[in-house]
C-alpha cells in the first residue's frame, strides 16, 4: 500500500511539473524573448523597416514557443486598436538566444485619438514593465512563473487617486492562473505589484 501511495505521488508530482517552465541551457526565458522583441520593433522603426506607430502605440504583446523555420519563440507585438477594431501587428519569428529570424506585419487602422503618453513611449513603457519581470522574481518569488511562462504582456492607461496618469501592466503566464499587475509612472519609475 505504501509503494502505491508512493508511487501516486510521484506521478503526481510528475504531471504537476509539465505545466511548469523550467529554465533551459543556452536557451533565453520566453519573458527575456519578448522583452528582446520589444528592441527588435524600436531597430525595425529606426530603419525605416516598419511604422513609427510601433513605438507610440505599443499596446501589447503575446508570446509563445514555436518550432517554425527553425525558431525557438515566436512574439506578436500589437497597436492600439483603430476604429475599425483592427491592429497593426508584428510577428517575429526568434531564435533560442532572441535573434530575431524573420518578422512579417499585418497591417490595420491606427486609432483616432491614440493614447499620448507624456514623457516615455509606450515601447519604452513596455520594456520597463518587462525588465521587472526579468529582474523582479529575484525579490519576489510570486513574479517568476511571469518570469519562466510569460504568455502576454498589456499596457493601459490608469489613473491614480489624484488624477495622475500611470501605466498598468496586465501579464499572464501560462505557469499560474493568477494575474501580474505592475504599475509605473509615466517616466518607467516602479510603483507597485501585485499577484492575483
Amino acid at each position: 500500500m505504501k509503494l502505491k501511495t508512493l508511487a501516486m505521488a510521484v506521478i503526481l508530482m510528475i504531471g504537476l511539473g509539465a505545466f511548469a517552465h523550467d529554465e533551459v541551457a543556452n536557451t533565453i526565458t520566453i519573458s527575456k524573448a519578448t522583452e528582446l522583441g520589444v528592441h527588435r520593433i524600436e531597430r525595425l522603426v529606426t530603419l525605416k523597416k516598419i511604422d513609427a506607430f510601433f513605438l507610440s502605440g505599443l499596446a501589447s504583446l503575446r508570446a509563445e514557443s514555436s518550432s517554425e523555420s527553425g525558431a525557438t519563440y515566436k512574439v506578436y507585438g500589437y497597436t492600439e486598436a483603430g476604429s475599425d477594431g483592427t491592429y497593426l501587428t508584428i510577428t517575429l519569428l526568434m531564435d533560442a538566444q532572441g535573434k530575431t529570424l524573420s518578422h512579417q506585419i499585418t497591417e490595420g487602422l491606427k486609432p483616432a485619438s491614440p493614447i499620448n503618453w507624456p514623457i516615455k513611449d509606450a515601447s519604452s513603457l513596455m520594456e520597463e514593465g518587462l525588465h521587472f519581470v526579468l529582474e523582479g522574481w529575484a525579490q519576489n518569488s510570486d513574479v517568476k512563473p511571469f518570469y519562466t511562462g510569460l504568455q502576454s504582456i498589456v499596457l493601459t492607461p490608469e489613473y491614480d487617486a489624484s488624477g495622475n496618469l500611470l501605466a498598468r501592466f496586465t501579464v499572464k503566464s501560462d505557469d499560474v492562473a493568477q494575474t501580474l499587475t505592475i504599475i509605473l509612472k509615466p517616466d518607467g519609475t516602479f510603483v507597485s505589484h501585485e499577484v492575483k
